[in-house]
């Protein structure tokens, strides 16, 4: 008995497979690239790129900083970034993977990297929001400060995204050819 597969399914599975590694190539760049800008009354006060939270270096204003009298660089990773970063390495490793082994993986680590950032979005709006409510000088400072999030941040939402849908229909395309499989037994 032979047994019969989709062959239009199994390549457009292959072909999925085969260039999911680029969306998630590309995530990893964009990390690199600036993720938010921080401005107060429209003077910017920080810029930061998706690496910079991994890593934890800020750069901030010389000149306000100076004024300020805080430090030009600071040094705090953020542990959900770190996760953010590791889930995207992790799902670029799981791309080199055979597909029905990788595909699942690939999908549930950029699945995690994205719920990552995202929450990592929430937490800055919930701080800021904080400050805003909680009055006296933090509050005020809070109201004058602007949140721009800068293309490398959407960019590396729109990879993971893209490689989210990508394994997905690599994955599905398997899938099928298999449950063709098994019905000509």
């Amino acid at each position: 008995m032979t047994a019969r597969y989709d062959g239009e399914a199994w390549e457009c599975a292959v072909a999925m497979w085969t260039w999911v590694k680029i969306p998630k190539a590309l995530a990893m760049v964009f990390f690199m690239l600036p993720w938010m800008t921080v401005s107060c009354s429209n003077q910017k006060v920080m810029t930061a790129t998706g690496w910079s939270f991994v890593s934890g270096s800020y750069h901030l204003n010389p000149f306000l900083a100076h004024s300020m009298r805080v430090q030009s660089e600071v040094n705090h990773p953020n542990p959900v970034m770190i996760v953010a970063f590791g889930l995207t390495l992790l799902g670029l490793i799981l791309s080199f993977q055979p597909m029905r082994r990788g595909a699942p993986g690939v999908i549930a680590a950029s699945t995690g990297a994205l719920i990552a950032i995202l929450y990592f979005t929430h937490q800055i709006a919930t701080k800021m929001y904080d400050d805003m409510g909680s009055g006296g000088t933090a509050g005020w400072i809070a109201a004058t400060v602007q949140v721009t999030w800068e293309m490398g941040y959407w960019l590396t939402l729109g990879a993971l995204a893209s490689a989210i849908v990508m394994a997905g229909m690599a994955w599905n395309g398997k899938s099928r050819a298999a449950l063709l499989n098994a019905g000509s037994d």
